[in-house]
């Protein structure tokens, strides 16, 4: 059986996969195929993506793998970039991804649906900025093939809570986990430092304006 999966989908849930040795099985993407719905899921840990695809007709039984990153890899390395869909042949022992064969990661994938919260209390939160920058990448492709102008990311604030990443699609979304608060007086005099001129420790007198 083979499905058509959409490239950017794939290519984006690939940018939340984890790099650590240690939590081997997170170092892909979590397929899981239920009736007419196929799920692509990959997170690190902090930040996580799910893409929900459906399907015109059934393609077999009910199906779930997590595939290595670096054999996702290879399948994509010299596809187009206007190439809109790629072929998934899911299995039991191996997969194939545009022809590249390749074995699921074993173990047991984390139930990412407890991580999504039910509600959002529009409260700010914190977040790595480099998570950020990642999700604007994720919006960029996730918007390159449905033609529209702007790249949305739009952040839906939950506190010291996951929040919510919405891209103006209703196929995918990401969760982003927030840096814990800290108290740390030294940054509000650094901020007053450079706007007056003042540097307490040295005892240097505020500038005078010009």
């Amino acid at each position: 059986m083979e499905i058509q999966i959409e490239t950017a989908l794939l290519k984006a849930a690939m940018l939340a996969t984890s790099k650590e040795e240690t939590r081997y099985y997170l170092k892909g993407v979590f397929f899981e195929l239920r009736g007419l719905e196929l799920r692509m899921v990959a997170t690190d840990g902090h930040r996580l993506f799910i893409a929900c695809q459906k399907l015109v007709q059934p393609v077999g039984d009910n199906w779930s793998a997590i595939l290595p990153f670096d054999g996702l890899k290879r399948a994509l390395t010299g596809v187009p970039a206007k190439q809109e869909f790629v072929t998934l042949s899911p299995g039991r022992l191996q997969s194939t991804v545009n022809d590249v064969v390749m074995e699921p990661i074993d173990g047991t994938y984390p139930d990412y649906k407890r991580v999504v919260p039910e509600t959002i209390s529009g409260e700010t939160g914190q977040f790595n900025p480099i998570y950020i920058g990642d999700f604007g990448k994720i919006a960029k492709l996730v918007s390159g093939n449905r033609g529209l102008s702007s790249l949305p990311c739009h952040i839906q604030h939950n506190g010291n809570g996951p929040a919510i990443i919405s891209f103006g699609r209703d196929d995918c979304f990401g969760v982003l986990m927030p840096m814990r608060p800290t108290e740390n007086p030294g940054l509000n005099r650094v901020a007053v430092n450079l706007v007056t001129g003042r540097d307490v420790q040295h005892g240097i007198p505020e500038k005078e304006l010009a």
